[in-house]
């Protein structure tokens, strides 16, 4: 299975620790590929008004 992640906010705090432990748990469940994606930093292109 593949899944994405997008992380609101670069800092790792407590919204990051509990998107770890639901990605560990996921990964019990079978063979899994994570993408992760830090915003704004990744995809700075959503990210800019005009």
């Amino acid at each position: 299975m593949k899944a994405v992640v997008f992380h609101g906010s670069p800092r790792k705090g407590n919204t990051y620790t509990a998107t770890k432990l639901f990605m560990e748990e996921l990964s019990r469940c079978g063979e899994v590929s994570f993408t992760e994606f830090f915003l704004p930093k990744d995809i700075q292109a959503i990210c800019i008004l005009n």
